[in-house]
């Protein structure tokens, strides 16, 4: 979901199978959004949980943040906190204020220093939805020379940028975007199929296939997400429910991504990000996203959960 400095029903009770035969290796997954039970307000207990819940459903966390966000030069405090308490973190930071300006870009850069020093972060992601930016152009420019800067240090930390899939898909031919970032390590996408699918059965098997057109480098998801709740009131097209999100997670991982050299996934959110209900009025394109969480507001998990956890069979390294 597009972010600028932001983040952005009872339990079913059913079989759960996933094929996993037409991938030889687990994928190693995890969850975007730091988002505990009981959003918008949380109380210290839920704060706690969800540090302890999201190390059992994956190897990372995702830190999506602006690279000033605890003041220029600094590391993001958030890093920190996820290095200590929660899974490895897969840091996304916005960095579209630097461009043409010099001093926050050396500010930048020592920031970035400090991070690559004192921390270890296995996934560094620089620009988030680039292709949703004004300045995509210069963006990927500046992409491209922090990770010739990144890799002198040399580190394990791979790089990356992230571009939104679905608006890809209406360009008549992205691969410029591709070819103007050659020294990063792999490419991430944003993806949510629903936009533009009624059920994860209607997603055509080939629906990321285009991404083989774009680049021959190893690709990542820092955020997928297929919506729980079933009506959308004012987005007619936009459907949901428990079932869909088990049946999409089990066709990403077997049909839609088989072949592809898929470094991590990591799903939207593991709680939703309200207490929604079906009667809630939407009033805002943001709240599609509420309901795709792998539990409830609460602590109840929806089916999804089990099902995610499972892509994980095998630790991260």
């Amino acid at each position: 979901m597009r972010r600028a400095g932001r983040w952005g029903l009872g339990v079913i009770m059913f079989t759960l199978t996933l094929s996993l035969s037409a991938c030889d290796e687990p994928t190693p997954t995890g969850i975007a959004a730091i988002s505990p039970a009981n959003a918008p307000t949380p109380a210290a207990e839920d704060w706690s949980s969800f540090w302890t819940e999201a190390q059992t459903v994956g190897g990372y966390q995702g830190v999506h943040v602006e690279w000033d966000v605890s003041g220029a030069g600094n590391v993001p405090a958030v890093v920190e906190q996820t290095e200590a308490l929660g899974p490895r973190p897969v840091v996304v930071l916005g960095i579209s204020s630097v461009l043409g300006d010099d001093a926050k870009r050396a500010q930048l850069e020592a920031m970035l220093a400090k991070l690559l020093t004192e921390h270890q972060v296995p996934y560094l992601g620089l620009g988030n939805e680039v292709d949703y930016q004004p300045s995509t152009e210069e963006l990927l420019a500046l992409v491209d020379e922090l990770a010739v800067y990144i890799h002198s240090f040399g580190t394990p930390t791979q790089v990356f940028t992230v571009f939104q899939f679905e608006h890809l898909l209406a360009y008549a031919d992205p691969r410029w975007m591709f070819a103007a970032v050659p020294n990063v390590d792999l490419v991430a996408f944003t993806s949510y199929p629903f936009l533009r699918h009624a059920s994860p059965a209607a997603i055509p098997d080939t629906y990321y296939v285009p991404i083989t057109t774009w680049t021959t480098k190893p690709i990542a998801f820092t955020e997928l997400a297929w919506p729980s709740r079933m009506n959308h009131p004012g987005f007619p097209t936009i459907r949901g429910s428990e079932g869909d999100q088990v049946s999409f997670i089990q066709r990403w991982r077997s049909e839609l991504t088989a072949g592809f050299d898929v470094h991590f996934a990591n799903w939207y959110a593991l709680h939703d990000t309200t207490d929604w209900y079906e009667s809630d009025p939407i009033t805002n394109f943001r709240q599609v996203f509420a309901s795709c969480g792998l539990m409830r507001n609460g602590n109840e998990a929806k089916p999804a959960l089990e099902v995610w956890s499972l892509l994980n069979a095998a630790p991260v390294t």
